[in-house]
């Protein structure tokens, strides 16, 4: 899974990039690619259960931002 987002357009004039640089819109982009796996179980009829688990294997952060770590989801679809 990849994840490609650009710089914000418009900008809170409240919020001060010289002293929040996370605030500055111009450097909030960046891609990310994540390597994930997962299991979907269907132990009953119309349930079904789903586990993705995985890590970003690249990232490139442009300005001040956390990165991505380690993440997981699980689901439950009951269909009838």
């Amino acid at each position: 899974q990849s994840h490609l987002w650009g710089p914000v357009d418009g900008a809170d004039a409240r919020l001060d990039p010289a002293s929040q640089p996370g605030a500055d819109p111009t450097k909030q982009a960046g891609q990310r690619l994540d390597l994930l796996a997962g299991v979907v179980l269907s132990p009953w009829a119309g349930h079904r259960f789903g586990l993705e688990a995985g890590w970003p294997i690249y990232q490139s952060l442009a300005g001040p931002q956390l990165a991505a770590g380690f993440q997981t989801i699980a689901g439950w679809e009951w269909a009838f």
